[in-house]
């Protein structure tokens, strides 16, 4: 009975702390102000990039689903009405197969390079200007080391993400399926957001996921608010791209809290491991493939 308090305790003091950063963004607002009134300005303002960062997000959102939905859905319909005829038998499923090649050759290229944008330009920004503003510590770790963490770290989540899908082809009733995949979606949401931080801390990959395996109630409680939000959109396109609108909130609040009440924690559940173990698998087979070329 004390364990699952304790765990219950946590889930909801996760998704507290995944509320904390709408407060934090109002203290570093009335502190701009501050800043501007005794006209003491810094080089870059945290409140401007995640301006930035949610504009173009919720931007390129809106600009996919208007266009997916109306514009070339209108397009395709119109076009094979006046070649085949609206009378078509087959009109229906050939005007979804364009539209699913469409997505394929031309939006799904723009959404990925979207996604590396705002990576590389605004979510590490956002994580470093806050992690300065809360007064953490950053630890000096060579730059080799980081960019080959960050490409297992990507791959580790990519093949976890296939992990959480795949609960929905297990012999389970619907229900569970779908709870099983939303809590695996909500464990990756918190991976992804608290890396920013770990990161400036001097994490390895191998200790973050350790760290969310055995805490792993009080990241489900972070990330399931994200995962509910999201999952709304039915089109998976317009799902992640409304992610990508309310993630930058998320790497402030996970960089801003302090998780001492989650330390003593720990009930280890490894969630982690499968992806985990096939990337090590992955990247043994590609190695050995480069060595016997050589």
């Amino acid at each position: 009975m004390d364990g699952l308090k304790s765990t219950l305790f946590l889930m909801l003091y996760g998704f507290k702390d995944c509320l904390r950063g709408i407060w934090c963004l109002k203290h570093f607002w009335l502190h701009s102000q501050k800043q501007k009134a005794q006209k003491t300005g810094t080089s870059k303002s945290l409140l401007g990039v995640l301006k930035q960062c949610i504009t173009f997000s919720a931007l390129f959102w809106v600009g996919i689903f208007i266009f997916n939905r109306y514009i070339l859905n209108f397009c395709i319909h119109h076009l094979l009405n006046s070649l085949l005829g609206p009378e078509w038998q087959y009109l229906p499923l050939v005007s979804n197969i364009l539209g699913l090649l469409f997505n394929a050759v031309w939006t799904l290229p723009l959404f990925c390079f979207s996604k590396v944008l705002l990576n590389f330009k605004w979510y590490n920004e956002i994580a470093e200007l806050t992690f300065d503003n809360v007064g953490g510590k950053r630890s000096h770790t060579k730059l080799s080391y980081s960019w080959g963490d960050q490409l297992e770290s990507a791959v580790v989540q990519c093949v976890f993400m296939l992990q959480a899908y795949a609960m929905l082809w297990l012999p389970f009733p619907l229900h569970i399926q779908h709870v099983l995949c939303h809590v695996h979606l909500s464990l990756l949401y918190a991976l992804y957001s608290f890396e920013y931080k770990w990161f400036q801390m001097g994490w390895g990959l191998r200790r973050r996921l350790a760290y969310v395996n055995s805490k792993w109630p009080y990241f489900l409680g972070f990330g399931l608010p994200l995962v509910l939000v999201s999952s709304y959109v039915g089109n998976y396109i317009e799902s992640v791209c409304l992610f990508s609108t309310l993630f930058p909130i998320y790497v402030v609040s996970s960089t801003v809290t302090m998780d001492s009440r989650v330390q003593h924690y720990s009930l280890p559940v490894k969630f982690f491991e499968p992806a985990s173990l096939t990337v090590s698998c992955i990247f043994v087979f590609a190695f050995s493939l480069i060595h016997k070329r050589k």
